[in-house]
Order: C-alpha cells, then sequence, then structure tokens
C-alpha cells in the first residue's frame, strides 16, 4: 500500500508538473517502504534521489510562474525552499545517525505536499491553463 495515494483528484493538467508530481509520491512511498525494511542506505539513495527530483521539480515551476507572470511566484518560492531545506537537513542528519524516518516526517511531508498542491500549485495551474500551457 503506497504512503501518498495518486489519483486524478491530484492532477493540475498540467502534464509536465503532474508528472513530477507522480515522481514525487513515488519517492516519498519508496523512502517510505525501505524505512520499513529498516535499510538506512537505501533510504539514503531515495533521499538523495528525492532531493535531485524536488530541485527539478521547484525549478520546473518557477520557470513556468516568471515565463507567465504568476502573481504567487514570491510565496510559492519560499515554500520550495523551506521544503528543499528541510529534506536536506533530514538527509544531513540521518546521513550522520541523528535522525530515524520515522512517522512526523513522512506525515509532514503528506501533509505538505497535499496542502502545497491544494493553496499553490492548483492556482498556479488555474493561471498556466488560462495562457494555454499544457
Amino acid at each position: 500500500m503506497s504512503f501518498i495515494n495518486w489519483t486524478n483528484a491530484e492532477l493540475t493538467n498540467i502534464k509536465l508538473i503532474d508528472e513530477q508530481h507522480k515522481e514525487t509520491t513515488e519517492l516519498i512511498n519508496e523512502i517510505y517502504d525501505s524505512g520499513s525494511k529498516k535499510n538506512k542506505r537505501v533510504q539514503l539513495n531515495f533521499m538523495k534521489k528525492l532531493i535531485e527530483h524536488l530541485r527539478e521539480h521547484f525549478e520546473t515551476e518557477e520557470r513556468f510562474m516568471k515565463e507567465y507572470s504568476d502573481s504567487g511566484y514570491i510565496s510559492h518560492k519560499l515554500e520550495h525552499e523551506r521544503l528543499l531545506n528541510k529534506v536536506i537537513l533530514t538527509e544531513r542528519k540521518l546521513k550522520e545517525g541523528e535522525e530515524i524516518l520515522g512517522e512526523e516526517f513522512f506525515q509532514s511531508m503528506r501533509k505538505w505536499f497535499y496542502n502545497h498542491l491544494d493553496f499553490k500549485d492548483s492556482k498556479l495551474a488555474k493561471h498556466l491553463l488560462s495562457k494555454g500551457v499544457k
């Protein structure tokens, strides 16, 4: 069973963003699953992939926001930076043995994903769709 379920309800109808969101959920699910197996090396590998993916995804959304003059750019970008910094810090602590990826981390990731999708990405998608982006 997936920790974060990807359904049609999460679609923004912007193809690239939807593909990246789906990959985000898949990576979080992989990290969650690797934690149940207590395999730190595998968790670190997926955390590294998640960080790289989030950087790419956030750059994609921020490029769209700039290119299509989205008024929510600053607050949206700040949310991206906060999450990315949190994941990087968590990965570093995990690497140094200070952190164990527990339920709190995963619950916060799920909450962030759905809240961000509902309050930021849906507005961005509406704006992009109005500009003809698909």
